[in-house]
């Protein structure tokens, strides 16, 4: 990478002078030799006389101009990336809702108009664009990002734009995964860690539900999908345990620590342990070097979450730093020798001047002190040594002037209140005290089984990744070459003359006037203005529905919110740095740890503090169940229950009956009551809601906890479709089996549901991202959330426009993520331009909108043009001359002009010349609904199949032939019982077709404008009232006696893995992973395997098809660890592969029976295609 850049404005000059100038990286350097010639009368007509006959011009900040060229930096000296943390490595799927923090300090950035213009994210599912979000940034530096029910995928989501890019060229970003998972009881906790050369020591803290583990434990060290090391440990005093690692070199991924005793496990990821940020990083060379890593060595020192070591051997160098990160902040430079035209310059982290000094002639032992900016900055020093030219750096850091104090209980009750309190207060007597000192406090309270980084590590990592480029860039060294001879030095002079024919001419005397060059204030600008504080911000507004009512006792309730993070967010704290917070607790007995993170001063100084909170009560009950247990099996499983004065009864149920259970560490009185404080309960588990009862003897206290465990294979949701009666139709709740019926005021519910759920489609290929336009479009139309509709098309109109080919088509995927191939897709790009062109009917009220913003206006018209030229590729008629589909029918009914349906030329078989050419797509649709009407056989081919009714029965409604709105409603009425818990079909192929005939359905007033006789339960009302009453979800019947009704059915939707056909081969392999971390070449054909294994799991398909992604789901002898859970179930795609291999461990024991899992293929786009090599077995033991 050039470390320079040379620009030569005049070839004559440039000839005469660039062997006359030396360059190191931050200082040109000119010699006394030439006094007589232009050269240095120039300079000292332009920069002045210089205290010596040599001289040293500074190329900093902005570069120099000097006769014939300019030089200048390539790049900032420090260019840090900003960081993006989310609140924990996995989510449940559904479930949790992301919480993204950005750590976006202004000093991060030369100019404060990056801040103002905010954030780009990208958000990527496995691998393909899912999201692309513009976000607010909080002008304190922390701003949170929410994001809401995302679909399972491993996710990643960065930074776009060069300002949020490190000196590599590499974006802020961050990982996580949506899956489902299990936490086990096992509590770590990584006390301390050190490299000892090439041995990492940890000493660890290890409970079980908060009492100290007394018991041997095996502890892995891991690094990403390597097992490095292995040991069993036993404890040197009660939860107290020390592992020593040998640390292969080689081992360049994250380091994380695996710790497992019996059928439990707890997993470490050891801070800073990537190769990058644990190789140390010169700091310092001046007189002596000093290096800095993210990894505590011995006898380092910590700044800035560094770790700072000392090298006592000696640099000859002319100058020496004393210290590059004084506790004073006033750092102490030494010279050696004596030296003259001596300049120093010291730039903060935005790569101002902070202070710039023309020193001239140095005595050998004169000392001087640098001020050191925070939180950190570059020093560089040149001066003219005897005849040669010297150039030298140092990174500086300033030290926390100030310490974050947490003030919070150390026990707290589940479901209570709790009420923190947080002072940041100054810490260095050295420093001028502050009185004034509000700070933003990001505030993390986290299960402690949870894995991931702190904001104060990740920014760490981020600072020496900023300093790793500034060792990179600078020069530390005598110069020994010329201009003319530097590497970053353009192509020879008399080459350039030669192939251009150029003529010299006599060198000029001129040289350049002051006013072409560049100044910039020594003085660092302040960035941030004074403003409104956001705190935390989202970017995206959830869009939820009301959850289906919950039953229980009166007057004891179970507990039911286990929610993995309490609470997550941004505070600011008053002047004095004082804060307080108060949160509700979720209902889990559990450890969580208090993180929070301060930013102050606009974000030069910082600090961070921990503690922990055990929630607990006298009386509970705590499961450790499998998330998935197969019909017919049965998995073991324990309870963990505490009482206070030792006298119990408890109660063990499945589904509301008694299930016999064995109990260690209590003595049984009767058949429910017992005598002892802790005790462990183990029993045989199934699928079903799964319930432990306790009371307290003596003080009547008691516990509820509840759980469920979903069959393996089957799984549940909670769908909500509609269906529109007619006159004299009535829907009965208990014909249909659904939980609630509830009247809708209009198709609006519903319809916004589709188009949200389609705008919202995990995976990107050409079609389902034109998909996810109409979506958006049709719901925007709509009035739908501008923001963030916005967004989608945006995003969507740019990821399409780097798969169109002008002329040819559409790609599957982009380029850069289908391995640089850009052949057109001759079916999904069909497809794909279809939906595009067709933009222009679904927009054509938006487009017209004066309201519009211009930007998505701009960008639709994009849309529709790539589709149109698509579609001239694909020679696709925009207008059909043949009615071969229901989609061509729907084409031809919403042309509102009769002159462009004369085209049609050949219209259906034995029509009369005379029909007109609408009239003949009417019949064809028409004909084609009672056709598949009366088919009951629509086994396969299930998405093309919706696909056709739903157009044939647009094309009707559109049209406006009132004698086909039976027809065209029951065949609305047939789709939407397909409807998923999402509220979008199977593919965006159907989802699409749906759109486009409730648009229709809407249009024509169907279901909303006019008010409909309603009977609920038999009797008449008003529909105001109806609409009330109903949406209580008590109503059994609901009747229409004249109009259109809208009616939402709630009920549960079952998925079977078993009732998908073997359309696909899929093949599936368990070894165990052996010491080398090679997979066993004879697979265990048993599948019998041990407590603890390592395994792999290979699933492979005989030919990739786009679309095709592998569904895992897990018994409880099986976990894939991520995060710090056990994930049980998850997804992965294929992306263009024939096999995926998968890490997996034996986390549990199973019965003698063993256990059953399975493996299912899919493929996104065609919903009967579906490949599992059957229900798959396996046995575990333990260790003898």
């Amino acid at each position: 990478m050039p470390k320079l850049k040379i620009d030569i404005t005049d070839y004559n000059l440039a000839a005469s002078y660039a062997s006359r100038i030396w360059v190191g990286s931050a200082f040109a350097f000119i010699d006394s030799k030439p006094t007589e010639d232009t050269l240095q009368a120039g300079l000292s007509n332009f920069y002045g006389s210089s205290k010596s006959d040599r001289r040293t011009l500074p190329l900093l900040p902005d570069g120099k101009t000097l006769p014939g060229f300019t030089v200048s930096p390539a790049k900032r000296p420090l260019k840090l990336a900003p960081v993006l943390l989310p609140d924990k490595e996995i989510y449940r799927a559904g479930q949790d809702s992301v919480k993204l923090l950005l750590v976006a300090p202004p000093w991060l950035f030369p100019n404060e108009d990056i801040i103002l213009d905010g954030a780009r994210l990208v958000v990527e599912n496995n691998g393909a664009v899912y999201r692309r979000l513009p976000v607010e940034l909080a002008v304190e530096g922390l701003t949170i990002v929410e994001l809401n029910q995302l679909p399972e995928g491993s996710y990643r989501v960065y930074w776009s734009g060069d300002e949020a890019t490190d000196c590599q060229g590499n974006p802020a970003e961050c990982r996580f995964s949506v899956v489902e998972y299990v936490l086990s009881p096992l509590q770590a906790t990584l006390l301390t860690h050190e490299l000892r050369g090439s041995r990492l020591n940890c000493r660890l803290k290890i409970e079980r539900y908060s009492e100290p583990l007394q018991d041997p434990v095996t502890v892995e060290l891991w690094s990403g999908s390597q097992l490095l090391r292995q040991q069993e440990i036993a404890p040197e005093a009660p939860g107290l345990y020390q592992a020593d690692f040998g640390l292969a070199g080689n081992a360049q991924e994250r380091l994380e620590l695996r710790i497992a005793m019996g059928d439990q496990t707890a997993a470490i990821a050891i801070p800073g342990s990537q190769k990058a940020e644990r190789d140390e990083t010169l700091l310092s060379g001046l007189g002596r070097e000093v290096r800095v890593s993210l990894m505590p060595q011995s006898g380092s020192r910590q700044v800035r979450g560094l770790y700072i070591s000392d090298d006592m051997a000696i640099a000859n160098t002319p100058a020496t730093l004393i210290d590059p990160t004084p506790e004073n902040r006033r750092a102490r430079l030494r010279w050696e020798v004596a030296a003259e035209a001596a300049r120093l310059l010291v730039l903060d982290m935005s790569s101002n001047i902070c202070e710039e000094r023309e020193l001239g002639t140095v005595e050998a032992g004169q000392e001087l002190e640098i001020e050191v900016p925070a939180p950190g900055g570059f020093l560089a020093i040149a001066a003219w040594v005897g005849d040669k030219a010297w150039e030298g750096w140092s990174a500086l850091l300033a030290p926390n002037s100030s310490q974050l104090e947490i003030a919070a209980p150390a026990t707290a009750s589940p479901g209570k209140k709790v009420k923190l309190k947080f002072a940041l207060k100054s810490i260095n007597s050295s420093l001028k005290p502050k009185t004034n000192y509000p700070a933003a406090v990001y505030v993390r309270v986290r299960d402690l089984r949870l894995s991931g980084a702190s904001p104060e590590e990740r920014l760490a990592a981020s600072l020496k990744q900023g300093l790793q480029g500034a060792a990179d860039w600078g020069t530390l060294a005598y110069i020994e070459e010329t201009l003319d001879k530097h590497p970053d030095y353009p192509e020879p002079l008399m080459d350039f003359i030669q192939e251009r024919g150029i003529t010299l001419r006599e060198a000029s005397s001129g040289f350049p006037q002051a006013s072409s060059m560049r100044f910039r204030s020594a003085a660092a600008p302040g960035l941030y203005k004074k403003g409104r504080a956001s705190g935390a911000k989202s970017a995206i507004a959830p869009e939820s529905f009301d959850d289906l009512p919950l039953t229980s006792t009166p007057n004891r309730s179970p507990r039911r919110d286990f929610a993995d993070i309490a609470y997550c967010g941004v505070v600011e704290t008053d002047k004095s740095g004082e804060a307080t917070l108060e949160f509700l607790l979720p209902d889990a007995i559990a450890t969580y740890t208090i993180e929070a993170f301060a930013l102050a001063e606009a974000g030069r100084e910082w600090s961070s503090a921990s503690t922990t909170l055990e929630v607990s009560q006298p009386v509970w009950a705590e499961f450790k169940l499998p998330a998935f247990i197969y019909p017919g099996d049965k998995s073991p499983a324990t309870l963990d229950i505490g009482a206070a004065s030792g006298r119990f009864r408890l109660k063990l149920l499945r589904d509301g009956s008694p299930v016999p259970f064995r109990i260690a560490g209590a003595q049984q009185t009767s058949a429910d009551t017992f005598i002892g404080e802790r005790a462990k309960v183990e029993f045989e588990a199934e699928p079903g809601q799964w319930q432990a009862e306790i009371e307290d003897l003596t003080s009547s206290e008691w516990d509820i906890a509840e759980r469920i465990v979903m069959a393996l294979g089957q799984f549940k949701g909670i769908t909500r479709r509609f269906q529109l009666l007619l006159a004299g139709e009535t829907l009965d709740r208990r014909d249909l089996e659904a939980l609630q019926l509830r009247l809708l005021p209009s198709l609006d519910k519903p319809f916004n549901l589709l188009c949200d759920a389609t705008a919202d489609y995990g995976h990107r290929c050409c079609e389902q991202t034109a998909a996810k336009l109409i979506a958006a479009v049709a719901a925007l139309a709509a009035g739908g959330d501008p923001a963030k509709l916005a967004n989608v098309i945006k995003a969507g109109v740019e990821r399409e426009k780097r798969m169109h080919i002008p002329g040819r088509g559409l790609t599957m995927y982009p380029p850069e993520e289908s391995g640089g191939s850009r052949k057109p897709d001759n079916y999904w790009g069909k497809l794909a331009a279809d939906y595009l062109s067709g933009l222009a009917f679904a927009g054509e009220g938006l487009l017209a909108s004066p309201t519009l913003d211009p930007e998505i206006k701009e960008a639709l018209k994009t849309a529709i043009a790539i589709g149109e030229d698509a579609a001239a590729a694909y020679k696709l008629e925009l207008v059909p001359s043949k009615i071969k589909t229901g989609r061509d029918a729907y084409r031809a009914a919403m042309q509102k002009e009769e002159p462009a349906l004369r085209g049609i030329a050949k219209l259906l078989p034995g029509k009369k010349s005379t029909t007109s050419a609408r009239n003949a797509a009417l019949d064809y649709a028409r004909d084609r609904l009672q056709k598949l009407a009366k088919n009951s056989t629509k086994k396969s081919g299930a998405v093309q199949f919706r696909q056709e009714i739903a157009y044939c029965a647009a094309a009707l409604v559109a049209a406006g032939q009132g004698t086909d709105l039976n027809l065209a409603i029951a065949a609305a009425n047939e789709i939407a019982n397909s409807l998923d818990s999402n509220g979008r079909l199977y593919s965006t192929v159907d989802s699409v077709a749906l759109i486009g005939l409730m648009a229709a359905l809407q249009q024509a007033g169907i279901g909303g404008l006019a008010v409909p006789e309603i009977l609920l339960d038999g009797r008449a009302m008003p529909f105001a009232e109806a609409l009330e009453l109903a949406d209580a979800g008590d109503v059994q019947t609901i009747s229409v006696q004249k109009g259109t009704a809208s009616v939402e059915i709630v009920s549960e939707l079952l998925e079977d893995w078993n009732a998908f056909r073997a359309e696909l081969p899929v093949k599936v392999k368990l070894s165990k992973i052996n010491a080398n971390n090679s997979a066993n070449k004879n697979a265990n054909n048993n599948n019998q395997f041990h407590l603890g294994d390592n395994l792999e799991l290979l699933v492979s398909i005989d030919r990739y098809e786009p679309g095709l992604l592998v569904n895992i789901c897990l018994p409880s002898a099986l976990s894939r660890l991520e995060g710090g859970g056990e994930v049980k179930r998850f997804s992965v795609d294929f992306c263009g592969k024939t096999e995926l291999r998968i890490p997996l461990k034996v986390t549990g024991y199973t019965l003698p029976v063993g256990e059953h899992w399975a493996v299912l293929v899919r493929n996104m786009f065609k919903e009967e295609q579906a490949g599992s090599p059957g229900l798959l077995k396996i046995l575990s033991y333990e260790l003898a």
